[in-house]
């Protein structure tokens, strides 16, 4: 398991500023939603693998990861 930094990039590389509020941000509106910091984390491994959503809106960015959980949900 490799450390990333909430924008998705591994420690020692730059941090882009924008994507790491992004990303924030997204986390932020999926805990008012009612969703645990678990079910967002397993979420969020799986989104930072995908490089189109690297430059990704809050709307693009949240769309994704409410399918991965509902994905995740199912799963188990």
């Amino acid at each position: 398991m490799r450390a990333r930094h909430a924008d998705g990039s591994e420690y020692g590389q730059s941090v882009q500023p924008r994507a790491l509020d992004t990303w924030a941000k997204v986390f932020s509106a999926l805990r008012n939603l009612g969703f645990r910091e678990g079910q967002m984390r397993a979420a969020f491994q799986q989104l930072r693998d995908k490089h189109s959503l690297q430059d990704a809106s809050f709307d693009q960015l949240l769309r994704e990861a409410l399918a991965q959980l509902r994905a995740l949900r199912v799963q188990a």
